[in-house]
């Protein structure tokens, strides 16, 4: 039996985003000093905005739609890399690519190949021995245990 992975963010998702990143119409600095709007858009040079600067509420809804459907779908290409494509587990993954960016296991390499060998308890660990952790270990504390869910 196949699992029908979704080609767009599930609700849940995004609500999950929602409630980890905030949102604001209002550009900001985030706590590294990123110009920052809605929910936990980067500002780009293309956006074209400001700091105080106010966006609309569709506005804020096409950067969220944008930028959590390419999180999604890397987050699908990880999951098949890895051999889960339960639908939680590929939610976790599009947080986490959605908070570090689409390359983040670049990055956290030691992490991603204890993943890419099944050791997630391992995996686990190795993510809690971060900066990442240390700016953010609620968000690593629910990749853990998106991790070790069922494992």
């Amino acid at each position: 039996m196949s699992t029908l992975i979704p080609e767009t963010p599930t609700s849940r998702f995004l609500e999950h985003l929602i409630t980890r990143e905030g949102s604001s119409t209002e550009v900001y600095l985030d706590s590294l000093g990123i110009l920052t709007v809605g929910v936990g858009h980067r500002v780009t040079e293309e956006d074209d905005l400001e700091l105080g600067e106010v966006i609309s509420y569709p506005q804020m809804s096409r950067f969220l739609k944008d930028d959590s459907t390419k999180c999604w779908q890397a987050a699908v290409d990880q999951a098949v890399e890895l051999g889960r494509i339960e639908i939680p587990f590929i939610e976790a993954l599009a947080s986490v690519n959605f908070q570090l960016g689409t390359s983040w296991y670049k990055i956290h390499k030691r992490t991603w190949k204890l993943m890419m060998e099944g050791e997630w308890h391992k995996a686990c660990g190795e993510a809690a021995d971060s900066l990442w952790f240390q700016q953010t270990p609620i968000r690593v504390r629910d990749f853990q245990e998106a991790l070790t869910n069922g494992r």
